[in-house]
């Protein structure tokens, strides 16, 4: 199945088929029996398998069930997108299709802003590992492109969690019951 992935054959159809299927239930039903840390070593393992699941993970970002769930996406990709001598194919990179949707799919998270600070962190870590990767691969206009739209989006995902952290009230700890 290694070298066949691409092409499809029958019995790499099915799998890929219920692959798929599972993989949109982990993030569009509640209680699914499949976990994140079994797509995670999914993709660090099978990454071609990966890429081809990559349009469903890119729309996971924008359209999972929850919060966490986008998260859990922005992780995945990140994962996939770690696999860096998978990136690279006969026909150019398999990065590049995914980068564009990718992209608006970070800008529309990135921009909701009812997301908890925890939320937050895997999509800014997801927009830091596609420009890298797109860059590493040689697709400087995307990595520009990608960049240009995502910086100040992070910007001020960071500049709103500032303003917030500094609202917050500090734990005061009361020391009037300590012990000498």
């Amino acid at each position: 199945a290694a070298g066949g992935v691409e092409g499809h054959g029958s019995g790499e159809a099915a799998l890929l088929a219920l692959l798929r299927s599972h993989v949109r239930s982990y993030y569009n039903t509640k209680n699914c029996r499949l976990s994140g840390r079994l797509v995670t070593e999914l993709l660090q393992r099978f990454p071609l398998l990966g890429w081809c699941v990559a349009p469903l993970l890119v729309g996971a970002v924008r359209g999972a069930r929850d919060a966490y769930l986008a998260g859990e996406a922005c992780s995945h990709l990140c994962t996939l997108l770690g696999q860096r001598h998978a990136i690279a194919s006969s026909d150019g990179s398999r990065l590049l299709p995914h980068a564009a949707p990718l992209r608006e799919a970070l800008l529309e998270l990135l921009g909701k802003g009812k997301l908890r600070a925890k939320h937050l962190l895997p999509p800014v870590r997801l927009a830091s590992a596609l420009v890298r990767a797109l860059a590493d691969s040689q697709q400087r206009a995307a990595a520009s492109e990608a960049a240009v739209a995502l910086g100040p989006a992070v910007a001020a995902v960071q500049a709103r969690e500032s303003d917030t952290s500094k609202t917050r009230p500090r734990h005061v700890q009361d020391t009037s019951r300590t012990r000498p």
